[in-house]
């Protein structure tokens, strides 16, 4: 119950935030250029490259084949385990029904 508070806590103060970033200001600053921006916008550019790159990396048709592979397999191996599992429930219930009769039918003679 607390994990539920904090995240609503969590998204309240994250709305909050960017609400608060949308506030239109009384006067507005006129713009000044700043000393290295031309290096900061150099430094982001790169950076949304570099991103940019990594994305592309990770979600290439190689990697997603890959990755669809590996899904596939493990639905298969997943399978196999139910069914591992389904079928010694079933031994195990038969067990039980065969010992319930046997029980019952000499208690009965």
């Amino acid at each position: 119950m607390a994990k539920l508070g904090l995240v609503f806590i969590c998204v309240f103060l994250l709305v909050q935030w960017s609400l608060a970033a949308r506030v239109v200001r009384d006067a507005p600053e006129a713009p000044v250029k700043a000393e290295g921006t031309e290096q900061n916008q150099f430094n982001l550019n790169e950076a949304i490259n570099t991103f940019k790159e990594g994305i592309q990396k990770a979600f290439s048709k190689d990697n997603l084949d890959k990755m669809l592979e590996n899904l596939g397999d493990a639905g298969d191996k997943l399978k196999e385990f139910g069914q591992n599992v389904i079928n010694k429930a079933q031994e195990t219930a038969a067990d039980i029904a065969n010992a319930a009769n046997k029980k019952k039918e000499e208690t009965s003679s």
